[in-house]
């Protein structure tokens, strides 16, 4: 009898609250002139289980960043969809996309000056740190606010221009990787380009690359294992995101499992430089005279010897800078390949220049390369879905009532996800023929700030941007200046694979020339 009795009581008062809460988001959109935007044309309306089975299904096969972009095609660009855990907003408006990742909307701080509540009024952390904190940790990936920012000013001083304008390493490693690679035969470039890049990425992390790490550190777990365990994690941790408060339904036990593996990984490689950082008298953390870090390891031990926030950075770095260039150029090759008359053209543009080596300044002026990675980044975005998480009660400026013109009330709790993959597409802004591969467009075009985001936007833009852009123009000239022809040898077309970058599941199947 108590038990049903306090049953009852709970039911109640949760009743009661959710009354008010209604009562109070009805009040704050009737003062702000908000209407509820279109409802995504469900079979199941109430709990939205048709779009959420089919979001499922299109992730196991690979096609769920081109199914969530068709939705926009039906509905416009915004609308509400249902789904097991409430209610979800997705919008591809360039001025909603502004509030989100930019400046407020001065309807929006009207209402937090209302409310009296805090800006920003969109994060990530409801929507990631429970997610993916098994996995790497807290740091820019996973958290907001203070948590956010000291995480972001300890690693962008390792993205500065000044260590990436050097290249000679790189080079060494794109001319000995060049002649590794097939000629006149098929091969899939995806896979190798994974490689060429986890080199380049632990040589950025760690100071060593991938193939001397076995000979530097004697870890317990081998290199190979912890590769595997990494992205197994990394994809683990993506679905999670994706699932929400639904996350319960992917098995835990080998996410669990990786996880722990690649900890092991990184705790042994931080404890040897602890050490050697120790006893080489290094400065203490916290030191104020400025040094110049030769890796991202190095430049965290000296502000601080704290291993789980060095691990934590090291692996939400190593996210992006593992896959942004390899997927960028892959997917660009993958384009290319069907276009030769476009590889053919930029070929002749690149023989007519000098053949010494080209400055950081010197790649990012050339035009030509400038189009083509642009049109790449375009159709491929590196990051295709994005989302936020209303931290407070917040307004989208527009996309409410029939005509969408209303602005929208976003109560606090609710998430909204972006498809830049879809938002590129746009014929308004990109010109007729918006899904095709036509670099030259870029000589005609200038999209704004928020109608063109291929590395997200606003102050958390990718930090890893200019040194994906200045790897990718550089392993596009080599590449030209190597092999003068190029073709397809994959008719399929490209479908996004379940990680947080856009890469193609299908790889890039092609053949290169030397002639």
């Amino acid at each position: 009898m108590y038990f049903l009795l306090a049953i009852f009581a709970v039911a109640s008062v949760s009743a009661i609250r959710g009354l008010v809460r209604h009562a109070r988001y009805r009040k704050l959109s009737r003062a702000f002139g908000c209407q509820n935007p279109l409802l995504y044309p469900h079979l199941d309306p109430l709990f939205g289980l048709d779009t959420f089975i089919g979001s499922f299904v299109a992730t196991v096969k690979s096609q769920h960043v081109s199914v969530f972009a068709s939705r926009f095609d039906k509905c416009g660009s915004i609308f509400a969809m249902r789904s097991p855990s409430g209610t979800k907003l997705f919008t591809i408006d360039d001025e909603n996309l502004a509030a989100m990742y930019g400046t407020p909307p001065s309807i929006a701080l009207a209402m937090a000056r209302q409310s009296d509540s805090a800006w920003p009024h969109w994060g990530v952390e409801p929507a990631r740190l429970t997610a993916m904190e098994p996995f790497c940790g807290k740091g820019f990936i996973t958290t907001d606010g203070d948590a956010w920012q000291t995480s972001r000013t300890a690693l962008k001083p390792c993205f500065a221009r000044k260590n990436i304008a050097d290249p000679g390493w790189y080079q060494r490693l794109v001319h000995d990787f060049l002649e590794t690679l097939p000629v006149g035969e098929a091969f899939d470039l995806a896979p190798l380009l994974d490689d060429l890049f986890l080199e380049n990425s632990f040589k950025f992390l760690f100071g060593h690359p991938l193939s001397q790490l076995s000979l530097e550190f004697k870890t317990t777990v081998p290199t190979k294992g912890f590769l595997g365990a990494f992205h197994a994690a990394e994809t683990g941790a993506g679905i999670r995101v994706m699932l929400g408060n639904n996350r319960w339904l992917f098995p835990t036990k080998k996410y669990m499992a990786n996880c722990d593996m690649v900890h092991r990984f990184v705790d042994e490689i931080i404890d040897h430089e602890l050490g050697t950082h120790e006893s080489a008298g290094s400065k203490p953390p916290n030191s104020e005279d400025p040094i110049t870090p030769n890796s991202l390891v190095h430049h965290l031990l000296s502000q601080t010897n704290d291993k789980i926030e060095i691990r934590g950075h090291i692996l939400q770095a190593m996210m992006p800078t593992s896959d942004t260039t390899a997927v960028l150029i892959g997917n660009t090759f993958f384009l290319l390949s069907r276009y030769p008359h476009i590889w053919k053209e930029f070929v002749r543009e690149v023989n007519s220049l000098s053949q010494e080596a080209l400055s950081f300044n010197e790649l990012r002026s050339l035009k030509s390369v400038y189009n083509i990675l642009s049109e790449s980044i375009r159709l491929y975005p590196v990051l295709p879905n994005l989302g936020r998480t209303a931290l407070q009660d917040t307004i989208l400026p527009r996309g409410g009532g029939k005509d969408g013109s209303s602005p929208v009330f976003v109560p606090k709790g609710t998430s909204c996800t972006n498809s830049f993959y879809a938002l590129h597409r746009n014929e308004t802004v990109f010109g007729p023929g918006a899904s095709d591969f036509v670099p030259a467009r870029w000589n005609s075009i200038s999209p704004g700030t928020f109608e063109y985001m291929p590395f997200g936007g606003g102050p958390r833009q990718c930090l890893g941007k200019e040194k994906a852009l200045v790897e990718a123009a550089y392993f596009l000239i080599a590449m030209a200046r190597r092999f003068p022809t190029i073709g397809s040898r994959d008719t399929r077309e490209w479908a996004g694979k379940a990680k947080l970058s856009a890469r193609n599941a299908r790889g890039c199947l092609i053949a290169l020339y030397d002639s």
